[in-house]
Parts: structure tokens; sequence; C-alpha cells
């Protein structure tokens, strides 16, 4: 067995969890969504983490769940760095497609799982989201949107980070807790 790529964990995930200390001391956090794909080991760390904190403070462990995220690729982006010759294969995308490509994404996500969660959160808890890489944040769009209209609070812990995470604040995350950059 190739133990490399959970030995590469271990970093970020020390880093992050020093930095939501303070957070995991005070209980905040009701539930872990980790993203199906390659948030599931990361997700399952950090549960276990705070967790075992949880029962040392005597707070009720927290709940995990796994969603299947919706990429919402931003055509027009990836066209614009196309070669010369590339483009003039392909039609150029416009902006409505990738905003209804969300939109139709929020709406599956409310109705398949914001609504179902939405009053299993006590008030004042946070939900943690957590995946292994971020780059643009656009396939935590329709999530964090989902989240943020049900006035659910949210932070994101990410195992490394390529893009800003100011977009990430902007769209409703209070915390974003990042392992590498």
């Amino acid at each position: 067995i190739n133990e490399e790529p959970i030995k590469e964990l271990l970093s970020p995930t020390i880093k992050i969890v020093r930095e939501m200390k303070p957070f995991i001391d005070h209980g905040d956090y009701a539930m872990i969504i980790g993203d199906d794909a390659s948030g599931r080991i990361p997700a399952l760390a950090l549960k276990d983490i705070i967790d075992k904190a949880y029962k040392k403070s005597g707070n009720d462990k927290i709940e995990a769940r796994f969603l299947a995220l919706y990429p919402t690729w931003n055509y027009l982006e990836a066209w614009q760095n196309l070669t010369p010759a590339k483009k003039s294969e392909w039609d150029r995308p416009d902006d409505s497609s990738m905003e209804q490509r969300i939109a139709d994404a929020t709406k599956k996500i409310k109705q398949e799982f914001t609504d179902k969660i939405s009053n299993k959160i006590e008030a004042g808890k946070k939900i943690l989201i957590v995946t292994d890489v971020i780059s643009s944040g656009g396939s935590l769009r329709p999530l964090m949107a989902s989240l943020k209209e049900a006035g659910l609070h949210f932070e994101i812990a990410c195992m490394g980070m390529m893009g800003s995470a100011e977009r990430l604040t902007e769209l409703g995350a209070e915390n974003i807790f990042i392992g590498t950059t």
C-alpha cells in the first residue's frame, strides 16, 4: 500500500487544526460536509479530531455528510485561454450559461440536501465544508449559495488553495482554513 498520499495530508491537517482550535474548543461546529470526491479523507480526519475534542469538553459528536458537488466550470474563461486556432473550432460561450448552471446546481443542492439538514443545525452552530484543493471555488459555489440562502453559517477547510480565498468570503464563508497554498 502506498501511504505517501495520506502522509502528505498530515502537515496541512495540523496547520488547519491549529487555526481552528479556538472554534473547536468553543464547540462551534454541528456538521461537516465533505466533498464526496477528494474531500472524504480530509473530512473524516477532521471529524475524528473534532469529535475527540468535543468528547473531552462534553459536546456531542458532529455529523458528517458527503455531497457530490456539481461542477460549474467557467467555460468562458477556459475558452479565452485557448490558442487562436482552437478558438476558431469552438463557439464562444456566454456568461449567462455559466450563471444558469450555477443557479440549476444551487436549486438541486437546496432540494436534495440543504432543505433536509437546515432544521438539524442548532442556532449559533456552524457547518464546516471540507475539500482537498480549491482552485477557483466554482464547485463549492452552489453549496455555499444554498447554505447562505437557508441562513446557515459555514466555514471552509481545504488542504490546498491555488486561488484567492477572498471570493469564498464574498460568497458567505465566515472563515477559510487553508493547509497549504
